[in-house]
């Protein structure tokens, strides 16, 4: 759309933006507005276009196959958590990132005294104390682990394992992390950036362009890798922009991956007249297939609704 309009109102009008955008700033200092109304600014996001944006192509291309858990051999979520009831739980005697089910069947097998507590995969005993935990998370981080480096960031960022809460040092890990090629590293950015904390640290109007463009790029990068819950975040973002065709694709990548909170947002999309009834059928089978590959006896004793609640991004109906 911008290549039609002449270099010269191009300027016209990113002066118009940048101006807009230093008055909204101004109130928002002054109200305390959170980024996460800040971030639906479309002012803001015509700056947040950036020169190393994904083309489309590549924005919305099918994600990678998931991971599968190397004892049962079933796919896990790209997230690590409860997508279709599945979580996948980090190990950090050996770095291995095996499903609930299975540490579920170990648990059990211990509780009845068959098989002493051991990691499945490498048979090293399970940690007893959060202390020996942490000590050998740091070890697997000396071995270039970017499992390692999130997981310890998360705890550094909610004060959990008996770890003080430190955001500047989480948010240092999770940078390594990311790094390293974490897709729940790169998802953890974009959080952080959203963060009220990180908001009050604004000084200046550069500041708030750069935490918007890093929310995006963080979330659309964890959206390539096959995060479920960035690609359905992302989905959010193009919606309240209203570009809602957009916000679809998103969505019904996230619904066919088995994301169900994407597929309500689907559903609300075909009644609105967005999507045809073969699309919507297709999505439909595909969630299905998607649950139907991640389930099993085991998974289903430990179903877990998702943790991230708090981090989604969803519209109401009034918004379609």
């Amino acid at each position: 759309m911008l290549e039609s309009i002449p270099l010269g109102w191009q300027s016209i009008l990113l002066l118009i933006c940048l101006a807009s955008v230093a008055v909204f700033i101004f109130f928002w200092r002054q109200s305390g507005s959170s980024l996460s109304h800040y971030i639906k600014s479309a002012e803001m996001r015509f700056i947040a276009r950036r020169s190393d944006k994904p083309d489309d192509e590549l924005l919305f291309r099918e994600p990678p196959p998931k991971e599968d858990c190397p004892i049962c051999f079933l796919p896990m979520p790209h997230s690590g958590v409860a997508i279709g009831g599945v979580n996948a739980i980090y190990q950090s005697c050996c770095g291995t990132t095996l499903c609930s089910g299975c540490m579920k069947t170990v648990n059990e097998e211990k509780d009845k005294g068959r098989m002493i507590g051991c990691c499945p995969f490498c048979r090293v005993e399970l940690t007893t104390s959060l202390s020996e935990h942490i000590k050998r998370t740091k070890i697997r981080m000396k071995a270039g682990d970017a499992s390692a480096f999130n997981i310890l960031g998360e705890q550094y960022k909610t004060g959990g394992s008996g770890l003080p809460m430190d955001k500047n040092k989480s948010f240092e890990l999770f940078k390594q992390a990311a790094d390293l090629g974490s897709m729940n590293a790169h998802y953890n950015i974009s959080f952080t950036f959203l963060s009220d904390d990180k908001v009050e640290a604004f000084t200046n109007i550069n500041d708030g362009q750069k935490a918007i463009q890093s929310t995006i790029r963080h979330t659309e990068i964890a959206a390539i890798g096959g995060h479920e819950v960035a690609r359905n975040n992302l989905g959010a973002m193009e919606a309240s922009l209203g570009n809602m065709n957009r916000a679809m694709k998103h969505w019904m990548i996230s619904a066919r991956a088995g994301f169900d909170i994407s597929l309500k947002q689907v559903g609300k999309g075909y009644k609105a007249g967005l999507i045809t009834k073969d699309e919507y059928a297709s999505v439909l089978r595909a969630y299905q297939s998607s649950l139907d590959e991640m389930k099993s006896e085991q998974r289903t004793k430990v179903i877990k609704p998702c943790p991230w609640k708090d981090r989604l991004l969803e519209l109401d109906e009034h918004q379609f």
